[in-house]
């Protein structure tokens, strides 16, 4: 299953003032994460299992449902651990961590961050090392939260770095927006 498969508004927008991702139409996000359970419900295959919970947990945690989120991905990371699934798993760990910045658990999201972005690196898996994006732009988000804007504005100038590499203007401009905020904040604290 890939986001484009469901076929529900879930697109979001991003607060100016935390970071977070906000659902543009609630209604359409929740027929959304509707849509993944029963997904999720009709497959039996373990890789489509995990990659179906892992994006469902990140929608929940957007739409604010953070316990089930953090559970969600837990149970995930957990059954993942059974199979030679590297991928699924370091994106469900990723994002149980962007859960655990919004649930306030800094430290151990940090950890978390850290830890994937060294495991990243280290990595010979091409589809693990293209997460490296995602990593910094969300461990960033974290220090952002934690008002070290200095520290966030480092990650977020990596990941731009990266993605001026790749050309893709769509996630340069998103990088850029996550700039443009964060820059005046430095100059003020």
């Amino acid at each position: 299953m890939k986001i484009s498969d469901i076929p529900f508004d879930i697109s979001y927008h991003i607060d100016i003032k935390s970071l977070h991702e906000i659902p543009n139409n609630f209604n359409e996000m929740k027929k959304g994460i509707g849509h993944l359970r029963k997904e999720l419900e009709n497959t039996s295959d373990t890789a489509e299992a995990a990659k179906i919970k892992t994006i469902l947990g990140a929608y929940l945690r957007i739409f604010g449902e953070l316990e089930e989120s953090a559970t969600l991905l837990l149970q995930t990371i957990e059954e993942l651990r059974q199979f030679d699934l590297p991928v699924h798993r370091m994106a469900a760990e990723l994002r149980l961590a962007t859960t655990l910045t919004w649930q306030g658990q800094f430290s151990q999201a940090e950890n978390s961050f850290n830890l994937a972005i060294n495991q990243i690196t280290l990595t010979t898996i091409s589809s693990v090392k293209s997460q490296m994006d995602y990593a910094l732009v969300y461990l960033g988000k974290c220090l952002f939260e934690q008002k070290k804007y200095s520290l966030a504005m480092d990650h977020f100038m990596q990941v731009l770095e990266s993605r001026l590499i790749k050309g893709d203007i769509d996630q340069i401009n998103a990088i850029q927006e996550i700039i443009n905020i964060t820059g005046p904040l430095i100059e003020n604290s």
